[in-house]
């Protein structure tokens, strides 16, 4: 499986790109602020919510700097923003790689329920590892964006239960009983879906 293959989000594509070292050595000296449309992001079920598109932008913008800072080994003394009940990919990803690296040291025998490797092929950019929470889902409005294996599940929260039983029984026959939008995207009743590239392939 190539990382090139998945469509990890549909917001990415047009949400933004990353930038080089060169523009953070500029922009790491100015303080990062959040539009006060921002301010309102909150946790839901533990996952981020965000009240528009234009908040999750500036929260991608902020995230981006941090990562690229610490990348290019720039010391800016900001952090990346933390929100009480919120368990980013992230978090989760740093906590498996250190448990791994404990064990191998204690030669302890883990469970596995995580598989580390596969999500990082999912979403392999660590900016989204800020912005999905540890099932890899994010809020925006009303619409919950879902990413998985085979691609992005898009629902409202009361359409859950629908998401479920389309995820669980999910195949690519399935594709063939859903009405196609556009090329890489399909609706199913109560929930969108944008195919992860490697599916059609």
């Amino acid at each position: 499986m190539s990382m090139k293959k998945y469509l990890f989000l549909v917001l990415i594509i047009t949400l933004y790109s990353l930038t080089g070292c060169e523009d953070d050595l500029n922009s790491s000296s100015n303080e990062i602020q959040i539009s006060n449309r921002t301010n309102k992001i909150t946790v839901k079920n533990g996952h981020l919510n965000f009240p528009n598109m234009e908040s999750l932008n500036a929260y991608i913008k902020k995230i981006e700097t941090i990562v690229n800072d610490k990348s290019c080994g720039l010391k800016s003394g900001i952090n990346f923003p933390e929100f009480e009940g919120y368990n980013s990919l992230a978090n989760k990803l740093e906590k498996y790689h250190n448990n791994s690296i404990s064990q191998l040291k204690t030669n302890e025998v883990k469970e596995v329920s995580f598989n580390p490797e596969i999500q990082e092929l999912i979403i392999p950019d660590e900016v989204i590892h800020h912005v999905v929470d540890d099932k890899s889902r994010v809020q925006i409005a009303d619409e919950l964006y879902q990413i998985t294996e085979v691609g992005t599940f898009i629902y409202k929260e009361k359409n859950i239960t629908d998401f479920e039983e389309l995820y669980e029984n999910f195949n690519k026959q399935t594709l063939n009983e859903a009405k196609q939008i556009e090329e890489i995207s399909f609706n199913f009743n109560n929930v969108k879906f944008v195919i992860a590239l490697d599916i059609i392939n």
